[in-house]
């Protein structure tokens, strides 16, 4: 069976650290797969573990003449670029490859697998981590997008998610995610509930003194709510944030604001970094603060995995997989939850380690090799 795995762009982490996962796991069944690319960007790690497992890695964007290949990214969005419009219409002209299946990550991912997956009658399941709607009304409505703007992108929204589920042969989604697309459109899907899986790691009960955060940090992930925090803290401790930014400017213009409030001593921007240094960061670290929602929330698997406990909000989608005795939940924005969650676990240490060792066991259950399980479910 010949699978193509599709990303948008192969970034470190996201939604494209599980189409990675998958094309290795689906590889060990005997799957013949391909790693599917649209637009070229900056070199990733990924690359070398994909080719280490043998799987071709197809750049789609190579395939299209540098007149049809002029990009850059919409104003006030993160990631959403020209090539997630034009793209759907230029590349099923470009696709040589005879596929069954495609299975297509990141919702703007979508609409360019799905124009191929019908030039080429090809099966298409579709994993939708965020409906376009969902975005919308989640990471952008409180920032900037403001009453009539707002309401006719969200229709858009509307609209995209919409094309999206009638395209697809199945729907593959968090439970949130797929409550949240019932909700907004009464019609049929074959829609297949799945988690995110993690490789385990090792335990370290002889923490540093540090707290970690860490995402993938982009609109509406709330990064300067930490600088709030750690303004508000009691007994400070060292913060390092880790992960890639969406944009420099941001992240650099975040930075000022760490020494406008005094708070250079304490906060330090270490950036995006290979996987086995973040997991090093994890491991050491006395636990990780999220300061925002997720649809999912696939760094605080990963902490788990290195036996990390971590502050969550209660209404993220990873929190369904956590209880008091293997995390500490708080209620999403609310400063006052954060700052007694955070001086408690500052004071308890051996609390601290009694945590990180029962979020272990979480990680323990939730094997990429069982996240393939559901995939190939929806593949028969």
């Amino acid at each position: 069976m010949k699978i193509g795995i599709f990303v948008d762009e192969l970034f470190t982490g996201g939604f494209q650290k599980v189409a990675l996962e998958e094309a290795i796991e689906l590889k060990k069944e005997g799957k013949d797969v391909y790693f599917y690319i649209l637009k070229r960007s900056k070199e990733s790690e990924y690359e070398k573990i994909l080719n280490k497992n043998n799987i071709k890695i197809i750049y789609l964007s190579d395939r299209v003449p540098n007149y049809l290949n002029i990009n850059f990214k919409f104003p006030l969005f993160a990631f959403f670029s020209l090539f997630h419009v034009t793209y759907p219409f230029i590349l099923p002209n470009y696709f040589k490859e005879d596929l069954n299946l495609i299975i297509s990550h990141g919702t703007y991912t979508c609409f360019s697998a799905i124009r191929i997956a019908k030039k080429k009658n090809i099966k298409i399941i579709n994993f939708v981590h965020d409906p376009v709607q969902f975005i919308l009304e989640q990471k952008y409505n409180k920032n900037f997008i403001k009453r009539t703007i707002f309401k006719i992108l969200s229709k858009f929204g509307w609209i995209a998610d919409r094309y999206i589920l009638k395209n697809s042969d199945s729907i593959v989604a968090f439970p949130e995610m797929i409550e949240f697309l019932k909700e907004k459109h009464n019609i049929y899907v074959n829609y297949h509930i799945i988690s995110n899986g993690v490789e385990l790691g090792k335990k370290c009960n002889k923490k540093q003194n540090y707290v970690i955060a860490f995402t993938k940090w982009d609109q509406g992930k709330n990064v300067e709510f930490l600088i709030e925090i750690w303004k508000n803290l009691a007994k400070k401790i060292q913060l390092k944030i880790i992960g890639k930014w969406a944009k420099e400017s941001e992240m650099n213009e975040f930075i000022k604001k760490i020494s406008s409030n005094d708070l250079k001593e304490y906060i330090s921007v270490e950036g995006q970094m290979t996987t086995d240094k973040t997991r090093k960061y994890l491991r050491n670290a006395r636990f990780l603060v999220h300061p925002c929602r997720e649809p999912f929330g696939m760094t605080i698997f990963e902490a788990a995995a290195e036996g990390t406990p971590c502050i969550m909000t209660d209404n993220s989608g990873v929190a369904r997989f956590f209880n008091k005795s293997n995390s500490v939940r708080v209620k999403e924005n609310s400063l006052k939850e954060y700052l007694e969650a955070i001086n408690y676990l500052i004071k308890n240490s051996n609390k601290t380690i009694k945590l990180g060792n029962e979020a272990y066991k979480v990680a323990e259950k939730n094997s990429w090799k069982n996240h393939n399980k559901i995939l190939l479910g929806a593949i028969k």
